[in-house]
């Protein structure tokens, strides 16, 4: 983080807002335990403590007690000054389970089909995962994101060694981590059975199932368990809502894009531009339009900045290009990583607000893909160059190529 303070202008300004939004939510949480239904909340309060009947005022977020919970065991044993330091670190440690993860899930995915060591994969993924743009802005101020794609891939991991109640059990807590993300995942898992009622013939769900099983009751319970947790907390909020006020917290149709005027809401334009891994409104550096008659200087960094971030944009593109290549010659590859891709899609395409303003923790789940999408590409330069020795050595340069941008976008990146 020093070298970021000195060398990214944008990229540590929130730390201290997420810092004391975590305080005040954990802190609010500790006092009133679960006599608000576990909810807790963002804004600034003295004490936190609420008396009876006294909710206005008060933002409730969505969250609850569950999601906290690990950072609340902190500030119960340890205090605030115990959350500063080690609320962060929690993170970081969450972030690079998620890295050994995805790099373990991609080796297990080509092993068979490459020559090239799966030493050198597994490095190229993990080091594309945990340097994108997207994973710095987790670094910034974690969000659910990170214990969603922890508890999911630990399940796949579950099921691929047969261990179906494990898998379960995980895909439960992926699913409590961020109910929405689970929701999405069943969703994808309910059409892979469904398909075969509209085409005779096709069963797909051997392919794309998490688990190497033919029972319906086995497929049932996997999305039963990815759904769960969105029914309780619509139905804690349903049974909840005389008694607790959700302040101005937005609407469905809001964070959709559909209700309302909303000058950060980008549409489905918006909702896609966290493929850059920052705004392009960063290049702006306060300006604003009054660029335009700055210096030269500043129209220089706007301009260069501009291009990293469309460098950035252009070679995530080319990462969805090396996803379809890998699933499409590799099962596992099919398991793993698709059911993410559509789950990402769905949410592009229907939360259009709520992705086109925070490029942040949803963003997250992106990176997974990329990091894979690059490696299969680099594994394909590889294995067209005709020799290992040349393969290797050709795709030094490609793979720094891509770090240091990613890197180098980090230092634009803002909170959002």
């Amino acid at each position: 983080m020093s070298f970021m303070t000195l060398h990214a202008p944008l990229g540590l300004n929130w730390m201290d807002f997420h810092a004391e939004r975590m305080v005040t939510g954990v802190s609010f949480l500790a006092e009133n335990g679960l006599n608000q239904f576990g909810f807790t909340m963002w804004q600034l309060c003295t004490d936190c403590v609420l008396e009876s009947g006294v909710t206005e005022g008060v933002y409730h977020s969505s969250l609850h007690a569950i999601n906290i919970s690990p950072y609340l065991l902190i500030y119960l044993f340890g205090g605030k000054e115990s959350l500063l330091i080690f609320g962060p670190m929690l993170d970081k440690f969450i972030i690079f389970l998620c890295g050994v993860l995805v790099a373990e899930l991609m080796i297990k995915s080509v092993q068979r089909i490459t020559k090239l060591d799966i030493f050198l994969i597994g490095t190229a993924c993990f080091s594309l995962f945990v340097v994108s743009p997207w994973v710095y802005k987790i670094f910034l101020g974690g969000w659910w994101e990170i214990y969603f794609v922890l508890f999911y891939l630990s399940g796949l991991f579950a099921f691929q060694n047969a261990k179906f109640k494990l898998g379960l059990i995980f895909f439960l807590f992926a699913g409590f981590a961020q109910s929405v993300w689970g929701s999405w995942l069943a969703f994808f898992y309910l059409l892979i059975i469904l398909i075969p009622l509209v085409f005779k013939g096709y069963d797909a769900s051997s392919k794309f199932f998490p688990a190497d099983n033919k029972s319906n009751n086995q497929k049932l319970l996997i999305i039963a368990v990815l759904v769960f947790p969105q029914l309780f907390f619509v139905i804690l909020t349903m049974i909840s809502a005389p008694y607790v006020e959700f302040g101005t917290s937005s609407s469905l149709f809001w964070r959709m894009g559909i209700s309302g005027e909303d000058t950060h809401n980008g549409g489905i334009i918006g909702a896609l531009q966290f493929l850059g891994g920052s705004r392009f409104t960063a290049c702006f550096g306060g300006y604003g339009t009054g660029i335009f008659s700055a210096g030269n200087m500043a129209l220089i960094g706007m301009y260069n900045c501009m291009f990293s971030i469309f460098g950035m944009t252009l070679i995530s593109l080319i990462s969805v290009a090396g996803l379809y290549l890998l699933v499409r010659s590799s099962n596992l590859a099919a398991k793993f990583f698709l059911p993410l891709a559509f789950a990402i899609l769905m949410f592009i395409g229907v939360f259009q607000q709520s992705l086109s303003v925070h490029l942040m923790g949803y963003s997250f789940i992106f990176a997974v893909l990329f990091a894979a999408g690059i490696s299969k590409l680099i594994i394909l330069l590889f294995e067209k160059t005709g020799s290992n020795v040349m393969g290797i050595i050709f795709s030094v340069p490609c793979l720094a190529g891509i770090l240091i941008l990613s890197i180098r976008v980090s230092m634009l990146s803002s909170m959002n």
